[in-house]
């Protein structure tokens, strides 16, 4: 996405755009909530059993744990690149008198 980091940066964007539209659109007409029930051409039809039901309920739940605690694991495995990046250029030019490229 970022400009001269690919060999099209251009056409990555548009497919970047393109395929989350198509997927926001596609999962909002495909599937409403977690009850089970399948919407397509405005006609619903129930196609989940109880036991998928329960499986579903169970797997949100491990999701939604995801959901909360991903942010922080990102962001802490951020951190932990960045310093491991500052670690490296620290060793290679120790005298301050050499610029770092970083």
């Amino acid at each position: 996405m970022i400009p001269g980091w690919g060999p099209d940066p251009g056409k990555s964007a548009l497919e970047w755009i393109g395929g989350g539209t198509a997927k926001y659109f596609g999962l909002k007409t495909a599937v409403e909530g977690s009850t089970g029930t399948l919407i397509t051409l405005n006609t619903s039809t129930v196609v989940a059993t109880l036991p998928e039901k329960v499986v579903t309920s169970i797997g949100e739940g491990v999701l939604g744990i995801g959901e909360v605690a991903g942010p922080y694991a990102v962001g802490g495995a951020s951190l932990a690149d960045l310093m491991a990046h500052y670690g490296c250029t620290a060793s290679v030019y120790p005298a301050p008198s050499v610029p770092s490229p970083f």
